[in-house]
C-alpha cells in the first residue's frame, strides 16, 4: 500500500497490556499496526506506547515508528499531542480530548465474554459478587463504545454484535445509516493477520530433542497458547490416549502457561484439570509434554516448525461464536493442519479451504480419528499444507489493516457528532467510575 499524497497525521498507539519479547495478542496487534501504518502512510508520524517496565522490539532508533512508555496519568498528554488515537481501551481522563481527537477503538476481542467464562472459574462460589463484577464489565463497554469514531472488530459476527450494541445506546442514527448503508465509515472487520516472517528455524531444538520422551521421527501436535475456561483441552487428551494405544509415535506439547501482565491466568482450573487427566490417562511425560513459560514471540516459530499438526479443542458457546482466536494465525503461518472445534469463525475457514479437519464438539472419536488421518493421509496432509500456504495471502498484516489505514489517511466517520456523544459518554463515565468506588469497598 503506498500513500496517496494526504495530509501527514500524528497517530498513535496505545498498548495497554504487557508488550516486549514476551507479549499476547494485544501487543502482537499493537507491533504489527505500527509496522504497517509508518510504511503505509509514510509522511505520518506513528508513535507506539507501552507500559512502563514494557520492552521496544528491536533498536527504537531504527525502527520506522516511535516508541514511548506511559503511564495511565500521561495518556491525556499523549492523546493531546496527535491527531487519531488507536486502542483497546480508553481510560475516563481521555474524555479531556475527544472533541478534538479522533479516536479509534480497536474492539477485536470481546472481552465480556472471556470475562463471563473465567469469572466462572474465579467467582463462582461468590454469585452475587460476580453478578456485580458483569455489571462493572457492562459499564466498561458502555464508556468505551461512545469514544469510537471507528471501530475494529476481529469478523462480521463481532460487527453484528457491536452494530446492535452501539444502535442500542443511540450512537447510530437514521442520517448516518443513509449515508453509510453498511456503516463500513464506522465499524470494520479488521482481523489478526499471518506474520510475514520466512519459514525459517532458528537453529535451537526447542521440541525434538529438547524433551527426553520426543524422537526425531515421532509426530508432535502442537497446542500453542494458554488453557483458559472456554478451551476442551480434555476431549483431545481422551482422543491422544485411544490413538497412543495403536501407535507410540504420536506425541502432544502444550505450550504456554500464565499470560503476560496477567498474574497467574491460565493456570487455573481449566489448566488443572489438565495436567491431572494427563496424569490419570498414564500420558504425563511420556505422550503429553507441558512448556509453562510463555514463549517470545520470535521463539514459538521454532516450536511451530518442529510440530507436525496443530490442535484446539473448545466448547460451542458464546465466546466460541463471536471469537477470532488468535493463536490459529501461527498455525497457518507454519502451514501446520489444524484440528478444531466448530463453532467459530476460523473453524469455518479451516472447513471450507480444507486447512485442517474441524471436529464436533466433545467429540473423542472424530478427534482420534482426525489425528490418525492427519499423520497417516500423506496426500491429504500435503493438500491442507498447500490449501493454507493460498490461504496466506488473504490474511496479511498489511491486507487486515487496509480499513485503519483507509481511516488514517482520510479520517472519515459516519460516527453520531460528538456534540451528541459527549453527554452518553459523560454519563457512561461518572456510572463506571462510581462502580469502580463501589467495587473497591465490596472487596
Amino acid at each position: 500500500m503506498a500513500d496517496n499524497g494526504s495530509a501527514p497525521q500524528r497517530i498513535l498507539i496505545i498498548c495497554g497490556n504487557t508488550f516486549g519479547p514476551r507479549m499476547s495478542s494485544p501487543g502482537i496487534r499493537a507491533r504489527h499496526m505500527a509496522e504497517v501504518l509508518s510504511a503505509a502512510l509514510p509522511e505520518s508520524r506513528v508513535t507506539l506506547a507501552i507500559p512502563h517496565g514494557s520492552e521496544p522490539i528491536g533498536d527504537p532508533a531504527t525502527l520506522p515508528y516511535r516508541v514511548t512508555h506511559f503511564s495511565p496519568m500521561k495518556v491525556p498528554r499523549l492523546i493531546f499531542e496527535h491527531d487519531i488515537v488507536i486502542a483497546n481501551e480508553y481510560p475516563a481522563v481521555a474524555m479531556a480530548a475527544f472533541p478534538w481527537k479522533k479516536f479509534i477503538l480497536d474492539y477485536y476481542t470481546i472481552y465480556l465474554l472471556e470475562w463471563l467464562e473465567n469469572s466462572r472459574d474465579t467467582l463462582l462460589t461468590r454469585p452475587r459478587k460476580r453478578q456485580f463484577y458483569m455489571a462493572t464489565q457492562q459499564r466498561l463497554v458502555r464508556l468505551q463504545l461512545p469514544f469510537a469514531d471507528f471501530l475494529l472488530t476481529a469478523n462480521d459476527r463481532q460487527k453484528d454484535y457491536y452494530t446492535g450494541a452501539m444502535i442500542a445506546l443511540g450512537l447510530v442514527d437514521p442520517r448516518a445509516y443513509d449515508r453509510d448503508p453498511g456503516l463500513h465509515d464506522l465499524i470494520e472487520p479488521v482481523p489478526h493477520g499471518v506474520r510475514d516472517d520466512p519459514l525459517v528455524h532458528s537453529g535451537k531444538r526447542r521440541l525434538r530433542g529438547a524433551y527426553a520422551g520426543i524422537g526425531e521421527h515421532d509426530h508432535v501436535i502442537i497446542w500453542n497458547g494458554g488453557i483458559l475456561q472456554w478451551y476442551d483441552p480434555l476431549t483431545l487428551l481422551r482422543a491422544l490416549a485411544k490413538v497412543v494405544e495403536r501407535r507410540d509415535d504420536v506425541k502432544l506439547v502444550f505450550v504456554g502457561g500464565a499470560y503476560p501482565g496477567l498474574g497467574t491466568m491460565g493456570l487455573g482450573k481449566r489448566f488443572q484439570e489438565t495436567i491431572e487427566l494427563a496424569k490419570e490417562l498414564d500420558l504425563y511425560n511420556r505422550h503429553v509434554f507441558f512448556d509453562l513459560s510463555w514463549v517470545p514471540y520470535e521463539q514459538i516459530k521454532d516450536y511451530m516448525l518442529e510440530a507436525d499438526i496443530a490442535a484446539c479443542t473448545y466448547f460451542d458457546n458464546l465466546e466460541t461464536h463471536f471469537s477470532f482466536r488468535t493463536r490459529f494465525v501461527d498455525v497457518f503461518w507454519a502451514e501446520l493442519p489444524l484440528i478444531c472445534t466448530h463453532g467459530d469463525v476460523l473453524a469455518d475457514v479451516v472447513r471450507e479451504r480444507g486447512l485442517g479437519v474441524v471436529v464436533p464438539e466433545g467429540d473423542v472419536d472424530a478427534v482420534a480419528e482426525a489425528i490418525e488421518r492427519l499423520i497417516a493421509d500423506r496426500d491429504f496432509y500435503e493438500q491442507c499444507r498447500r490449501n493454507i500456504r493460498e490461504n496466506n495471502k488473504r490474511m496479511s498484516w498489511e491486507r487486515s489493516f487496509e480499513p485503519v489505514v483507509r481511516f488514517c489517511r482520510e479520517p472519515r466517520s459516519t460516527a453520531l457528532a460528538k456534540w451528541r456523544r459527549v453527554g452518553i459518554l459523560a454519563g457512561a463515565a461518572v456510572e463506571w467510575m462510581a462502580s469502580r468506588g463501589i467495587g473497591v469497598w465490596i472487596r
